[in-house]
């Protein structure tokens, strides 16, 4: 530590440090700037852009509603007026917060240390470390607030540090004698009199324009200044106040704004909060002491930066409790820990009210960690022999640590694909090459980020599922034109709860493909009629506390497609769990050929568990039909279970009848429209065990028909029971009218033939289309008094095939 000050009051140390400072700088810029066009824009950066190309009022109307203030929005419209539009610029902005940020952080900790043995090397680490900070670094890439806040933060640190410093030095009483005399030896300058209670002023009054989160910081700093006035000199408490009031004043028609707004505002903070269980303490500390070093959410799962992250922490802590224990300038320490440990702590009360919020919340407090780490490895402690050795290996554990974690995030974030954002740009490339003038794209709600990335010919629109009461009107008039609609998705979720997008659009027409882009989906519908509403039919169906009041069932769906089904639910009683219903489309004989189960939830994503008794609610639901369902006609039944997390779901009970489905409507089958790529990814219902068909992948059964897979139920049976079999057959022509036969054989005795045309004769081959696969089910009874082994086999025309042995 002798050394390090030597170097640091040197005169060679003082002629290079101004060059060291600009090489800091460049790099700190050229690491800013790297690849900084190379992702596409995301969901929030879209938003941004949205915001910065709408009108000042369009931007206070909106975020008066929102979650967060106006004035990043306003500052970026400001900004992209001058440089124009794209997500360059608007990212440009973020890179030039997050480079001053290490101007900022040069000169708080230049004032802050300055005067310490090893000041000016606590001084170069920091900035050293503040300009490598994958944390500064990522968010200074996104076109969004988070670079620009621990501006405002350190700006706080240093006015409120500046004017408890400047005014400690001067006389209690403010500049007067104790005579009562003026003196103006004593008193402070006219501009240090107001100098710094305008910065003060200023940057609170930014801040909370800018993030509702800097709320805490102003608090933190303005409780910290006020037991410095209280403690050193009582007579600037005034110039507080008068400094705080401007504030307020200024806030007042942003604050009057979100008043009137309130229960808007209310309702954003409570979506989605029932949809994630609390995260435990443990992880959320790992998550959020990793995030500092980082930046990046998902880092935890990387098995090197665990172990670097907990190496940190082990060397951050042990360093922690040598200071708090042994150094003797406690005064710079405890500050270096409130600026940074206070604030911290108190941001966890963001998780208990949101606990699926995102880490980089903590970016504006993130900023104080750095001082207190080159404080840590280089700070004023004079040590011998063992002790020397101990800490210093534990200084250089922490910054080597540090430092590496710099590293691998940087590398992950600019290199690796699975870290980089959703790839909206080639979702673009996908719709600029696929969609046509005449076609339509659908994105989420609120997603503006394909606007700014897509150059092709077809419109965008948003659904406005938002807002049920002009839904439908609008989506009536987007799709009053039958055409190609493209359906943007994302896989985690885009708040359309109740999935009515897709169930409009099936209604109206069908899905013919989806195509994987990334973390996205795009859905490719073809209408051939306007979106409309839905007319429900009045039912009675009570499952236990839940009533299913109205029932709409779609009816003339082809064969290929998908049926679809609205339902209007009433919570009778209140519920402990989440529920869900199942859906099943049934044949005569009660086979279920196709089904869904789905979560109930309502248009704000809220299960049952959360609705008062007496909420009411309509769900959207889509039963994909699998191939070689017969044209014919079905009933689609109903049951509700409940999801209980603990002791798995259980079937609700109908009208106190234990187990039973309600039969919720029936609906009739078109023949297949042409859909061959399976959009909903279904498996097939049946499987092939048949040796023979293993061989061959078909048989031939007549003219024009192919047997191409069959199973059966079970292998063991007892006299009297039945055999449930399922055949695959596939028209390779205009198949004849040939009956077949289905029965159990027994050497040459025929134990219980079953002869009839394929589907019980419900759909005859020589209605069939060439190419169409149709599936049937059939019940064999084995006969009383049989025994041994019996062969189930299918006959047609000089053809029998063995397709299993009971």
């Amino acid at each position: 530590m002798e050394i390090l000050e030597e170097i640091a009051l040197s005169k060679d140390f003082a002629k290079f440090r101004t060059p060291m400072l600009i090489i800091i700088l460049l790099i700190a810029f050229a690491v800013r700037v790297f690849r900084l066009d190379a992702q596409s824009l995301w969901w929030d950066e879209g938003i941004s852009l949205h915001l910065a190309t709408s009108s000042v009022g369009e931007i206070w109307a909106d975020r008066a509603q929102r979650l967060h203030p106006p004035g990043y929005f306003i500052l970026l419209k400001g900004w992209l007026s001058l440089v124009g539009v794209s997500a360059f610029t608007g990212r440009y902005l973020s890179v030039l917060a997050s480079w001053v940020q290490v101007t900022a952080v040069y000169i708080t900790c230049r004032y802050w240390f300055a005067k310490l043995p090893q000041g000016k090397w606590i001084i170069g680490l920091t900035t050293l470390l503040i300009t490598l900070s994958p944390l500064s670094i990522i968010y200074g890439q996104e076109t969004r607030v988070y670079a620009l806040l621990p501006l405002v933060y350190l700006t706080m640190l240093l006015a409120a540090t500046k004017i408890g410093n400047k005014f400690a030095h001067s006389d209690r009483s403010g500049g007067f004698s104790r005579n009562g005399l003026h003196d103006p030896a004593k008193a402070p300058t006219p501009d240090l009199y107001w100098r710094w209670w305008v910065v003060l002023g200023v940057s609170e009054w930014v801040g909370v324009h800018l993030h509702y989160i800097t709320f805490l910081l102003v608090a933190i700093v303005n409780v910290w200044l006020l037991w410095h006035i209280y403690q050193r000199n009582k007579m600037l408490w005034w110039r507080w106040l008068m400094t705080q009031a401007v504030v307020v004043l200024a806030s007042l028609p942003w604050f009057v704004s979100v008043l009137f707004n309130f229960i808007a505002v209310r309702k954003r903070v409570d979506t989605g909060r029932f949809l994630t269980e609390p995260a435990p303490f443990d992880y959320l500390v790992q998550q959020i002491w990793t995030f500092h070093f980082t930046g990046l959410a998902g880092s935890l799962a990387r098995d090197n930066v665990r172990i670097l992250a907990l190496l940190t922490a082990a060397a951050f802590v042990g360093l922690m409790i040598w200071h708090l224990v042994k150094t003797t300038s406690r005064s710079h320490y405890y500050r270096l820990l409130l600026v940074w440990l206070l604030p911290l702590a108190f941001s966890f009360f963001i998780w208990s009210v949101r606990s699926f919020s995102h880490p980089r919340y903590i970016s504006i407090y993130a900023v104080g960690v750095f001082p207190l780490v080159a404080y840590f490895v280089v700070g004023g402690v004079r040590l011998s022999s063992w002790r020397w050795f101990v800490y210093n290996v534990l200084a250089v554990g922490l910054i080597g640590c540090v430092l590496a974690l710099s590293y691998f995030s940087l590398e992950d974030y600019f290199f690796d694909q699975s870290v980089a954002k959703d790839d909206i740009r080639g979702v673009a490339a996908y719709l600029e090459a696929e969609a046509g003038a005449g076609d339509l794209i659908l994105v989420p709600d609120e997603d503006w980020s394909l606007a700014f990335e897509y150059d092709g010919d077809a419109a965008i629109e948003m659904p406005g599922t938002k807002q049920r009461e002009s839904m439908w009107e609008h989506l009536a008039e987007i799709t009053a034109v039958p055409r190609q609609i493209f359906v943007l998705e994302y896989k985690r979720g885009a708040h359309d709860w109740q999935n009515v997008v897709p169930f409009v659009l099936e209604r109206a027409g069908y899905l013919e493909i989806v195509e994987s882009i990334d973390d996205m989906r795009v859905r490719r519908f073809q209408l051939h009629e306007p979106v409309a509403p839905v007319n429900l039919t009045p039912v009675v169906a009570q499952f236990e506390s839940l009533a299913l009041t109205d029932v709409w069932v779609e009816e003339g769906a082809a064969a290929d497609t998908a049926v679809t089904v609205a339902l209007r639910w009433r919570l009778d009683a209140l519920t402990p769990d989440p529920l869900g219903v199942s859906l099943q489309l049934q044949d005569v004989g009660g086979w279920s050929l196709a089904w869904k189960d789905e979560e109930i939830v309502d248009e704000n994503g809220r299960p049952p568990s959360f609705w008062p008794v007496g909420a009411t609610t309509t769900t959207y639901h889509i039963i994909p039909l699998p191939e070689g369902i017969p044209p014919l006609d079905y009933q689609v039944s109903v049951s509700v279970f409940q999801q209980n997390l603990g002791a798995g779901p259980r079937t609700l009970d109908l009208s106190n009848q234990a187990g039973q489905r309600f039969t919720a409507a029936e609906t009739s089958l078109i023949q297949e429209i042409g859909v061959n790529s399976n959009p909903y990814d279904l498996l097939a219902l049946s499987v092939n065990p048949s040796n023979v068909l293993q061989d061959q992948g078909f048989v031939q059964m007549g003219d024009g028909l192919l047997l191409q897979a069959a199973t059966v139920d079970r292998n063991n049976v007892a006299p009297g029971q039945s055999v449930f079999v399922q055949l695959q057959w596939q028209a390779s022509d205009i198949p004849l009218q040939m009956p077949l036969a289905l029965d159990l054989v027994q050497g040459d005795i025929s134990l219980s033939p079953q002869v009839d045309m394929p589907v019980l004769g419900r759909y005859p081959p020589h209605l069939w289309q060439p190419g169409e696969v149709v599936l049937e089910h059939r019940r064999l009874v084995v006969p009383p008094g049989a025994e041994g082994d019996v062969d189930v086999v299918v006959m047609g025309g000089e053809t029998a095939v063995i397709i299993g042995q009971l």
